[in-house]
């Protein structure tokens, strides 16, 4: 929407702040995208709008160059919710900090619990505070030996071999 205004106007209605652009409108439209403004089609013209204080600080520090225009009523609203989204952050951040320090509380507290389940009263591990061992068994099987053997010790010959004499009498014959 198009203005014969200089600067673009800020106005609050319907719950939420609306821009209205001036001549500049794609400098306008520029400035209310970068800042998080939203588009409402639903009624067939194109309304920007937002309901959140930080998308308007963005735009206050980021204007168009057009400028900005605010009228007193919707300055008003604008004063008024942004005291009450700084109470709410605040609050946010607060209860942030406790439930980090409550997370960290519950942390060391199940460490010391599991440290006493293992101990107990005494400080020190014994082998009966271990489970049994199950029995050490090997399951590796020797596979059984070649069929063919070195003509001169008569030991097996495997496939790294020659065919009829092992590594140890080709080397010392």
């Amino acid at each position: 929407m198009e203005s014969d205004t200089e600067n673009m106007q800020i106005i609050y209605s319907n719950g939420r702040f609306e821009a209205r652009f001036s001549q500049d409108f794609q400098g306008d439209l520029d400035a209310v995208k970068a800042a998080g403004f939203k588009a409402d089609t639903s009624s067939g013209a194109w309304v920007w709008h937002t309901a959140k204080i930080p998308v308007l600080e963005k735009l206050r520090e980021k204007r168009p160059a057009s400028g900005i225009s605010i009228d007193n009523d919707t300055f008003a609203k604008y004063k008024e919710l942004s005291e009450q989204f700084r109470v709410n952050d605040e609050i946010k951040q607060a209860a942030k900090k406790l439930d980090k320090d409550r997370k960290k509380i519950e942390k060391h507290q199940a460490q010391e619990q599991a440290t006493a389940d293992v101990f107990g009263d005494k400080m020190y591990i014994t082998k009966e505070d271990l489970p049994p061992m199950p029995p050490s068994i090997n399951p590796f099987v020797r596979p059984e030996p070649p069929k063919e053997l070195c003509f001169i010790c008569q030991d097996p010959l495997y496939f790294y071999e020659l065919p009829d004499i092992c590594l140890w009498c080709e080397k010392t014959a």
